[in-house]
């Protein structure tokens, strides 16, 4: 079987739906070897560099290499006109439609296309409409639960890759749930996987070792991975870290990693309220993100919505606790008792829960086995063969 890996990204943005792919990816090719794999990327266009402020001309090369993994280049023009609709006043669901298009003719030797991202699936659904190559996609969170409710536009383009995909794949049970809102069909499923390889939890010498090697020498570390933006909810965070330096005193350390618009506004909060042991760590790296949630006891997860996050798995892979809220594929990734709904008594019920975790014998968290490589890897092969299955 000879497949087309095909998504939207950018290697300079690895982050939760980015790693998702690239460690799926990796997965993959271990045991299928006739993949190929492309990556949708854009770059701007004068008038668009102008009005962001980006006056240095994008690099086009043909391909990128991301965990050895090479993906050919599939360029789309940001143009400032897209830049407006799409990325500004969401009129538009994605960007470069009749350039996306000219790109069918590229996959028209391939048996099955794999693909992630609203444009990624829509490319798919053009080469199945000219050449009758099968499609298999699958849907990672905002582009199922944001996207369709911004505008018409967007969900009469989803509800259209929907029903003509072979197969649709979720990262969550929610998800799918979100899905029948938008269309119901009978070529869904949850899909789970696991985090990559490189996480797993440390040794007690091994943390010690690195609490000391980044200054840290309280008895707790807690804290928050991920966006600074407002779907993950990051401004409810000084009101928890508040809420535990009144409990731990001096024995509690917060950290947050990640960048994102509130990035400032956070740290603002955080400083007005008198929290001095808090360190911002900003943006890391992936290949360094195994060591930094070592350095944790507890992780925050406060999203409004989330599709699967992917550091949940990352975190219990190295034997942090997680708490969070109820939101999307939350409750599935830490269990029912780890998760608390997002009212009035959300810090309340959320700070209580942490230092329970801090202070009784509790058993250190496991990665539950639904988040299985060798399973998912098996189940997405299965989807690929019924394709073909009349």
């Amino acid at each position: 079987m000879n497949i087309a890996k095909l998504f939207i990204g950018d290697p300079k943005v690895q982050k939760g739906y980015f790693n998702n792919v690239i460690a799926r990816t990796s997965q993959l090719i271990k045991v299928e070897k006739d993949v190929d794999c492309y990556m949708i990327r854009h770059y701007n266009s004068w008038l668009a560099r102008i009005f962001k402020k980006e006056f240095l001309k994008n690099k086009r090369e043909d391909f990128v290499v991301v965990n050895e993994i090479a993906f050919k280049n599939v360029w789309v023009k940001l143009t400032l006109i897209d830049y407006l609709m799409v990325v500004k006043l969401k009129k538009r669901p994605f960007i470069g439609r009749k350039q996306i298009e000219s790109y069918v003719g590229l996959f028209k030797d391939y048996d099955l296309v794999s693909c992630h991202g609203v444009s990624a699936i829509y490319l798919a659904n053009k080469i199945k409409e000219k050449y009758n190559i099968p499609y298999v996609s699958t849907w990672h969170g905002s582009d199922i639960n944001v996207l369709p409710f911004s505008n018409k536009s967007a969900k009469k383009y989803i509800q259209i890759l929907l029903k003509s995909a072979n197969h649709n794949f979720f990262v969550s049970e929610k998800l799918l749930q979100v899905s029948n809102e938008i269309c119901y069909t009978d070529n869904k499923s949850v899909f789970y996987t696991g985090p990559a390889d490189s996480f797993k939890e440390l040794s007690d010498i091994e943390k010690n070792e690195l609490r000391l090697k980044h200054n840290i020498s309280s008895k707790y570390v807690v804290g928050f991975v991920g966006n600074y933006v407002a779907i993950k909810n990051v401004l409810v965070l000084p009101d928890i870290f508040l809420r535990l330096k009144e409990e731990f005193q001096n024995e509690v350390m917060f950290l947050t990693v990640g960048n994102g618009e509130l990035e400032h506004e956070l740290i603002t909060i955080i400083k007005k309220k008198g929290i001095v042991n808090y360190r911002n760590l900003g943006k890391r790296a992936p290949g360094e993100m195994c060591e930094i949630i070592n350095l944790f006891d507890v992780l925050i997860l406060p999203s409004l919505n989330e599709g699967m996050p992917r550091v949940a798995l990352e975190a219990q892979a190295c034997g942090v606790y997680i708490v969070g809220s109820d939101r999307g594929g939350i409750p599935e990734a830490v269990g029912k008792q780890n998760n608390f709904a997002l009212d009035d008594n959300f810090v309340d019920n959320i700070t209580k829960r942490i230092v329970d975790l801090l202070q009784n014998d509790n058993p250190k968290p496991k990665l539950p086995e639904k988040f299985s490589w060798e399973g998912a890897i098996k189940k997405e092969l299965e989807a690929y063969n019924n394709c073909f299955k009349s």
